[in-house]
């Protein structure tokens, strides 16, 4: 992520007054951040997937790349999950209401404005 996109959004964000506008640039800057580690991951595993043909199975070094491979499908699930819960809406009279709340709030640290 370069650093005139972080300073755009920074921009874009402090503009706002409106803080549904406020919610809505931080769901979509975490979601185009969500969308460029799951690139990169995936990218990986196929590399990965690629190295792994090359090697003799049960050797130490088939072991770490299938070991790294697992650990990036474990990771690729995990990014699924957060971009469908960084586009969840609950509304205020939902149980999941709090979950929001402390999502939106961690998310404001992650980008240090709050």
């Amino acid at each position: 992520m370069s650093n005139e996109y972080k300073n755009r959004s920074r921009v874009v964000y402090e503009a706002t007054d409106d803080e549904e506008m406020r919610i809505g640039t931080l769901k979509a800057q975490t979601g185009w951040a969500i969308d460029e580690a799951t690139a990169k991951n995936l990218l990986s595993q196929a590399k990965l997937k690629k190295a792994l043909e090359n090697e003799v199975p049960d050797s130490v070094e088939y072991k770490k790349i299938n070991k790294a491979l697992k650990e990036l499908r474990t990771n690729w699930r995990e990014l699924n999950y957060l971009k469908k819960a960084t586009f969840w809406n609950p509304k205020p009279w939902d149980d999941d209401w709090k979950f929001m709340e402390h999502l939106i709030a961690m998310i404001q640290k992650v980008r240090g404005i709050q």
